[in-house]
């Protein structure tokens, strides 16, 4: 019989016992037995020292991070669904969950989540629950899980055991190595060869030198299609250099990328730049410089200390960081002069007392709610003074913080501080905690006015913040970007605002404007719209595009189609020849006092199937019929594949690369 590690462990010789000491019936006091010779001829040097047992430790108690799930809504509000979802559940440990496909309504201030059924089983009917409640007891979706589950059959019934081959072995073998990086000599491991060998015996794994060859051959098959999938694609990126200089190299390591019209720019950091050019009127551009007031000097300091910090640790963790954020600094202090400029033309100007106030309200705004959230005393005391208050409706219970890289802070820490004025003016009054954080009468309206302000971008950004299949796509961005400069300018132009505000919208208007200007270097974004089945060139129509611009768009769209993406010749539409006029029959005319016939409604024209220029010239449709645009064009591909093809192609290109920047 073979002999195997396992035998060599099984097999091992005992231990002879050991000897006992000798009998001290007549030995002398106890404490006289411990000297070094009974010692030794005790034996007890060569016996096994024993391991320590100590007592279990009592771990001590860290201060912990308050549970996510008993925060407010206006605290969680600016993560996106996914990660809400995520650290919702992440120490429920019940097994209901994972039966439930969960997603989050926003509405009114209010986070709902909705619970539908995986399983697709029409009996069990979908339930929501708001997040405030969640911690009242959830035992009926438990419940509504179980019966669903003894009714319809578990997934793991349905599995199809795959059959064995060697074949399959070596591929599986190399991907793990390929995507868990473990070492190739770890296939000659001798404990793995007898796994496998318990597990199926006569089976023989690939050697290391095998997977290796495996591991290269799949890298370079693979490396082809990499290529070809990237032959036609939209590249979404931000508005650094860099990025432009991405875009024109590409063309020679791709001859197909065509370039400058096929570089989009993330729509996100589109916002976060507008954002920062409102925010460049309320803060200092340069942290270090001298400042007048020494009140003001600490709270400055702290907040660009706070901020420097964090964008440093940001900068050091994404690529390229640094040129983006030059690239935003150099276009905010250049439209920002542009915009004091026009607006000091239309006689609303920005004198110094203006900017005084405007640039203590951040500090002291954030300084108050830093203040509530690290000193225990104003938290227990603001606390109290809320719950007192009985105008105080909703979840907001305390004051937003400020996260330096995301500008979607800035409004939630002046939407809560206004919510909550009336306690953060009762707990200024407090002169036992020393707080040096109050706002006059015009730095209340001032904050009501950026708040207003921010407001405009608020929607627009948790729409494109969303991930998965909620994504919004990359021709949802010109009708984003047209409703977001519209209501900017209606803020410009009102007189209901302090002057600062006014000329930090305009300012915002024309970051808007100079992508606007370059999205017609970029034939994604229209030709995206043309293809929507429900748009097409009617929206641009619609929208006060000129008759000019509505040609050249259908001419670049017809003539990509025919370089790209047709494959089959179509037959030119046949135009329908007029009506010949009929000779009147011979003889008596007949009926000659019947009123007469009303001409039928003509027909709206039906499209010829794979044909561009038959699609440009249908109506749009009135609806998708619940479909999203992949989903109709998906369908569409077994009667029209050339049309569907670049439908695909322009429709599913991304509106933002939030997947690889941290969202505004």
């Amino acid at each position: 019989m073979s002999r195997t590690p396992f035998h060599d462990l099984t097999n091992t010789p005992c231990t002879p016992p050991i000897t006992p000491p000798p009998s001290a019936s007549h030995s002398p006091a106890f404490n006289a037995q411990f000297n070094a010779q009974n010692f030794f001829l005790s034996n007890e040097n060569s016996r096994d020292t024993p391991a320590t047992i100590e007592p279990p430790r009592k771990r001590r108690k860290v201060a912990s991070e308050e549970p996510f799930s008993t925060k407010t809504d206006a605290e969680v509000w600016s993560p996106s669904d996914e990660k809400i979802v995520e650290n919702q559940f992440a120490r429920c440990t019940s097994t209901a969950w994972s039966h439930y496909r969960i997603t989050i309504k926003r509405q009114a201030g209010v986070i709902t989540f909705v619970f539908r059924c995986k399983r697709g089983n029409s009996k069990h009917a979908e339930t929501t629950r708001e997040r405030s409640k969640m911690k009242q007891g959830c035992s009926s979706l438990g419940d509504a899980a179980k019966r669903c589950d003894k009714t319809t059959s578990s997934p793991v019934d349905n599995v199809v055991t795959i059959p064995y081959s060697e074949a399959r072995r070596r591929a599986i073998c190399a991907i793990r190595c390929a995507a868990n990086k473990p070492p190739f000599a770890s296939q000659d491991d001798k404990w793995y060869r007898y796994e496998v060998d318990l597990l199926r015996p006569g089976t023989i794994p690939p050697s290391s030198k095998v997977v290796e060859c495996d591991v290269g051959l799949m890298y370079v098959q693979y490396a082809k299609v990499v290529r070809w999938y990237f032959e036609i694609c939209i590249l979404t990126m931000d508005g650094a250099g860099n990025c432009n200089t991405t875009a024109t190299n590409l063309v020679s390591l791709n001859p197909r990328f065509k370039g400058t019209p096929w570089r989009g720019y993330c729509f996100l950091h589109i916002i976060q730049l507008s954002a920062k050019m409102i925010l460049s009127f309320f803060t200092k551009q340069d942290p270090k410089e001298a400042y007048t007031s020494a009140e003001e000097d600490a709270d400055l300091t702290q907040l660009f200390e706070e901020d420097t910090a964090e964008r440093e640790a940001i900068r050091n963790q994404i690529p390229d960081s640094t040129a983006r954020e030059e690239h935003d600094k150099a276009v905010v202090s250049k439209i920002r002069l542009a915009a004091i400029t026009a607006m000091a033309e239309r006689g609303v100007t920005v004198d110094a007392k203006d900017s005084k106030t405007a640039l203590q309200l951040i500090p002291r705004v954030c300084g108050l709610a830093r203040k509530i959230h690290d000193s225990s005393p104003v938290a227990t005391s603001f606390a109290k003074i809320v719950d007192n208050d009985p105008t105080i409706v909703g979840q907001t219970q305390t004051l937003a913080r400020r996260c330096a890289s995301r500008w979607n802070s800035d409004y939630y820490s002046r939407d809560t501080a206004l919510i909550l004025e009336q306690p953060v003016r009762a707990l200024m009054k407090d002169k036992d905690l020393n707080l040096t954080y109050k706002l006059t009468n015009d730095q209340w309206n001032l904050a009501a006015d950026l708040r207003d302000v921010l407001e405009c971008v608020k929607e627009p950004t948790l729409q494109f913040s969303k991930g998965g299949n909620a994504r919004p796509l990359i021709s949802d961005v010109i009708t984003a970007l047209d409703s977001l400069r519209n209501s900017l300018i209606n803020a410009s132009n009102s007189d209901d605002i302090a002057d600062i505000c006014r000329v930090a919208a305009y300012s915002r208007s024309l970051v808007l404007n100079k992508y606007i200007d370059l999205i017609p270097n970029c034939e994604a974004y229209e030709f995206a719209i043309v293809l929507f089945p429900h748009l097409t060139l009617d929206w641009f129509k619609q929208n006060g595009r000129s008759s000019t611009q509505i040609q050249r768009i259908r001419e670049s769209i017809v003539a990509r189609f025919e370089e790209l993406f047709k494959t089959t010749s179509q037959p030119s539409p046949a135009r329908p020849s007029a009506p010949q006029p009929q000779a009147p029959p011979p003889g008596r005319v007949r009926r000659r006092f019947a009123a007469p016939i009303g001409r039928p409604t003509p027909s709206a024209p039906k499209q010829i199937p794979n044909d561009i220029h038959s699609y440009l010239d249908t109506p749009p449709l009135p609806s998708l019929e619940g479909k999203t645009v992949l989903q109709y064009w998906s369908a569409e591909k077994a009667t029209q594949p050339d049309l569907a093809e670049m439908a695909l192609t322009y429709c599913s290109a991304p509106s933002t690369s939030v997947d690889v920047f941290r969202r505004p």
